[in-house]
């Protein structure tokens, strides 16, 4: 039998965090998981790993996501020392050729970041005005 406790770690605030008024976007298609989660797909080589990413992505696309009755825009990046060699990727309508990176490196996670946030920042001065 396995015993669980609950201790308190000094350092680390104990505060417990409400996320149950949170909204996520949702797709109609009960099937699909919601877009807000980390997976981890390991596989054997020609496995079916990108395949199934793209599948995912893809039945994003075709059924959408909505917050309070709205469509909303997906966009997909990609890193993928793969990708010239793949064509699957090109199932894809939400991934744009500027979205594509072949190698991995701190930077471009970086310019993936800061480029969703300089987006954010113009959808919300776009809705002040």
């Amino acid at each position: 039998m396995v015993s669980i406790s609950e201790e308190h770690i000094p350092h680390l605030s104990n505060i417990k965090l409400n996320l149950k008024n949170r909204k996520y976007p949702k797709s109609p298609e009960i099937n699909i998981p919601s877009p807000y989660f980390n997976v981890s797909i390991v596989g054997s080589r020609n496995s079916g790993k990108t395949t199934f990413c793209c599948k995912l992505i893809y039945l994003y696309e075709k059924y959408g996501l909505y917050m309070d009755n709205k469509k909303l825009d997906i966009r997909t990046f990609l890193i993928s020392s793969t990708y010239s060699a793949n064509p699957v990727f090109d199932s894809l309508t939400s991934l744009a050729n500027e979205d594509i990176f072949e190698n991995y490196s701190d930077s471009v996670i970086t310019t993936i970041i800061d480029d969703i946030k300089l987006k954010i920042e113009e959808t919300e001065e776009y809705k002040l005005i």
